[in-house]
């Protein structure tokens, strides 16, 4: 339980990450930073779709596939 509450804590803070650079118009730290979340934790594959902080990113391909 610890090691998934460490996950937990790392995917989340990675995510938020992404958010950041996403809003400052840094499409590729926000990518990088979403492929970690992603890998840490699935459930952020569908978080991206709905979140406006990525609306930046959404005709980017890369970013296309990682909600796929």
């Amino acid at each position: 339980m610890y090691i998934q509450s460490i996950i937990f804590s790392t995917s989340q803070f990675i995510s938020q990450i992404a958010c950041c650079y996403a809003l400052s118009d840094n499409s590729s730290g926000a990518l990088r930073s979403l492929k970690q979340a992603i890998k840490l934790d699935k459930k952020y594959r569908e978080k991206i779709k709905t979140d406006s902080d990525f609306d930046s990113l959404r005709n980017e391909p890369e970013f296309q596939s990682l909600m796929n």
